[in-house]
């Protein structure tokens, strides 16, 4: 057997009279001879390049019983830059008795000189190959799902983090001050355990069965703990049915208004209609919510929203338990047709033309101040409240920019303002954005980093499709075929259906704390995207003076990772993009708890997680 080129490959091949099979041992990037080899590829992945099809099995190129001298250089100078290219390369002159032994030095020359892959339009004959879209061969390679690990990530073992995580969480509790803390921490360290058992605080959660979640779990005694009440199944279907419609357009505040209502024995349905339960349910309701506003030394659990709604008089810290950006930053829609009913009621006001001129204007992209209308805000709520608007409405008067588009006014409410500067806050996640909560905070902004935790467990990721929700619907069917469907699949949510043996309670947007899946074996299929209106409405709140919101599908380098994604051409937006992709897929992962337990994630996503080991 001739010897030919660097023999220190990671890929193996098993030499038959007809083929060659790979097994790839490690997806890391590795450095051989003077520059970077492309790692974890295999010859499937360039057999749709006619030259090299046809060079792999043996084949002429054309009249010919072999390729010419040229072919063979270019295909010499392509393969080179692959880990295992130069062994492949002599490999395939074996299958053709007709090679002489010259050319077995070629790419032993190529190697020496250090030539550039030659593209495919210089010496292919096929036209397939001179008109292809990626000229190279580590263009081919890398064109969907191909990652380059420039820096791999330092982590450590959680037995080692997490007794410095709870001494700075001791720490920043007894500190008397009135910073804002981001700690932000790895999934499964441990963050809401602790939380959770703080005395005399306010401990918010993304919602209310989280909340109940971690108040039964508290290892607080009952007369040390209280928590917030919730509508849901309270009251009777009716009420609740007609509670939840007067929240979907905003007016929270008069669902506390029909429940005193309701508590003094009063309908406050059409029909007239009044259950006893539901008489009962309201006294039980606002007693509870009376009982969380007396001077008490009681932790009470509550919600995001609600913990950022209160002004807390007797409490000096709000721990907030993961990421609380969407109710810092609300974004909401209304229809013109609602702000137009609205209007007819006030014309005769002043600033009415204001709105009169905003409900007019066109589409437009890059989001603007919304302006100060000046009007009596609890006669815009009767209004409101009067017509039977099917938007939110009502914030809109409060928000601060806003853009058109399809005659639908997206908007932001900033409630920056809420955190009161006599309170200290700890907010507590693994995936939030520090540069966001710099820009929101300044100087008042402490960030405290645990997050980057050595997993016990393996994410297997495939790579080569994205899975967002139009790419799913497209390659779902081929998805079936290699998808483990006894494993339980967390999805995006509209799309569960077309999964066999789906996550009825967890989908993409509705992922963080939940630890139903701990200690399992899990598929992961999509990637989560918030519409174009999240990033517009963010980028004008942060100040960065975005006018080109521009996205599309470019190589990136992100956080030692090199990949092609798409994503906005604004370096500043795209980084703030990047992040929140990748950290709902960290939240989705760790729902196992990796960091604490041997267990198998795949996932499909083009979007490359750290830790994760690519397969394509």
């Amino acid at each position: 057997m001739k010897n030919c080129g660097n023999e220190r490959s990671s890929i193996i091949y098993i030499i038959s009279n007809t083929s060659i099979s790979t097994n790839i041992v490690s997806p890391s990037i590795c450095t051989l001879e003077r520059k970077r080899k492309i790692e974890n590829w295999k010859p499937e992945d360039l057999l749709q390049i006619e030259i090299f099809r046809r060079f792999y099995n043996g084949e002429a190129s054309g009249k010919e019983d072999k390729l010419d001298h040229n072919e063979l250089f270019g295909i010499a100078t392509n393969l080179y830059p692959l880990n295992g290219g130069e062994k492949l390369f002599c490999d395939c002159l074996r299958k053709n008795s007709n090679y002489s032994d010259e050319k077995y030095k070629l790419i032993s020359y190529v190697r020496s000189c250090d030539f550039s892959p030659m593209p495919l339009n210089r010496f292919s004959p096929f036209d397939s190959d001179k008109n292809y879209q990626y000229q190279t061969f580590p263009k081919a390679i890398k064109k969907t799902g191909r990652i380059n690990v420039y820096e791999t990530l330092e982590t450590a073992p959680v037995e080692e983090v997490y007794p410095k995580f709870a001494e700075e969480f001791q720490r920043v509790i007894e500190a008397s001050t009135n910073k804002i803390y981001l700690f932000l921490v790895a999934p499964g360290m441990g963050k809401s355990a602790l939380a959770r058992n703080i005395k005399n605080a306010v401990i918010a959660f993304p919602d209310h069965a989280l909340k109940d979640e971690h108040y039964n779990a508290s290892s607080l005694l009952p007369n040390e703990r209280i928590s917030t009440p919730s509508i849901k199944k309270r009251f009777s279907e009716k009420v609740e049915k007609y509670f939840n419609a007067l929240y979907q357009i905003g007016l929270r505040k008069e669902v506390n208004s029909k429940i005193n209502m309701l508590a003094k024995g009063k309908s406050i349905l059409n029909d007239g209609s009044l259950e006893t339960s539901d008489v009962e349910a309201a006294i039980e309701y606002k007693k509870q919510l009376h009982d969380i506003r007396e001077k008490t030394e009681k932790s009470v659990f509550t919600t995001h929203s609600r913990g950022l709604q209160m002004d807390w008089e007797y409490y000096d810290t709000v721990i907030i338990d993961e990421d609380p950006l969407n109710t810092i930053l609300e974004k909401h829609i209304v229809t013109k047709s609602d702000l137009m009913q609205i209007y007819l009621e006030i014309m005769n006001y002043k600033d009415a033309n204001k709105l009169h001129d905003l409900i007019r204007e066109p589409d437009f992209d890059i989001p603007k101040n919304t302006p100060d209308f000046n009007f009596d805000s609890k006669n815009i709520y009767k209004i409101c409240l009067s017509k039977k608007l099917k938007s939110e409405a009502f914030a809109f008067f409060n928000s601060e920019y806003y853009f058109i588009n399809n005659g639908h006014i997206h908007y932001t409410v900033n409630n920056v303002s809420k955190f009161s500067t006599e309170k200290k806050y700890i907010i507590c996640d693994a995936t939030a954005s520090e540069e966001i909560y710099k820009k929101l905070f300044g100087e008042r902004l402490e960030v405290i980093n645990f997050k980057n935790i050595t997993n016990k467990g393996v994410i297997n990721q495939y790579t080569s499709l994205s899975y967002s929700k139009q790419g799913f619907i497209k390659y779902h069917e081929k998805l079936e075929k290699v998808l483990d469907t006894t494993l339980p699949t967390i999805t995006h949510k509209n799309l569960k259906y077309m999964i066999v043996n789906h996550t009825e309670d967890v989908h993409f947007g509705r992922i963080r704390g939940t630890n139903a899946y701990e200690n399992m074996n899990i598929n992961i299929v999509g990637t989560f995207n918030y519409n174009d209106s999240h990033y517009k409405l963010l980028s004008a709140t942060l100040g960065l003076g975005v006018t080109d919101f521009t996205m599309k599908k470019q190589l990136v380098r992100y956080d030692g990772r090199e990949f092609t994604y798409t994503t906005f051409t604004h370096p500043v937006l795209q980084r703030l993009h990047l992040e929140t992709v990748e950290g709902e897929l960290i939240q989705a992962v760790h729902r196992t708890r990796l960091i604490r337990n041997v267990v198998t994630v795949n996932l499909h996503s083009s979007f490359p997680l750290a830790q994760a080991k690519y397969i394509y």
